[in-house]
C-alpha cells in the first residue's frame, strides 16, 4: 500500500485475473479511477503500483499478457498510460520493478537477471518539467 503526503491511498479495485481499476482513495474514502486495464484494449494485469504527491502512478510487475511481462507504465493523468521503456534509453531488459517515484519524477527500481543476480537502478529525469 502506498500513501502520499495528502493521505491519499493508491491501489486497485479489481476482478481477480481480469478487470483492474487503478486509482486513488481520497481522504473521504472515495475511489478515483486513473486507469483501467484487463480490458481487450489494455489486457495488462499487474501486481505493483507506486505514485508521488502529483499522483503520477507507476504500474509495475506486469504478469500478463506475455509480451508485456517486465514492462512498467507511467499513468501521467487519468486515462493516459505511457510505456516507461519508450522514455528511457538503455532500460534493463531483465525482470524489473519500479519501487518508488519522487515528486520530480526520478524513480528507483530493482532488476533481477536470468541468473538471479539482483541490482538496483536509478532513473533520473533530466531537462523536463517534473511529473
Amino acid at each position: 500500500m502506498k500513501v502520499n503526503s495528502r493521505g491519499e491511498v493508491l491501489g486497485y479495485s479489481f476482478v481477480p485475473g481480469a478487470l483492474e481499476r487503478i486509482g486513488v482513495w481520497d481522504a473521504q474514502g472515495r475511489f478515483h479511477t486513473y486507469f483501467v486495464q484487463g480490458t481487450p484494449e489494455f489486457p495488462t494485469i499487474s501486481n505493483g503500483l507506486t505514485f508521488n504527491d502529483r499522483n503520477t502512478i507507476v504500474i509495475t510487475q506486469v504478469s500478463r499478457p506475455v509480451d508485456e511481462r517486465n514492462e512498467s507504465y507511467l499513468v501521467l493523468k487519468p486515462g493516459v498510460r505511457v510505456k516507461l521503456a519508450d522514455l528511457v534509453a538503455d532500460m534493463p531488459a531483465e525482470q524489473r520493478r519500479i519501487e518508488a517515484i519522487n515528486n520530480h519524477g526520478d524513480m528507483i527500481g530493482a532488476s533481477l537477471t536470468t541468473d538471479f543476480t539482483k541490482f538496483a537502478f536509478l532513473l533520473e529525469r533530466s531537462g523536463v518539467a517534473p511529473v
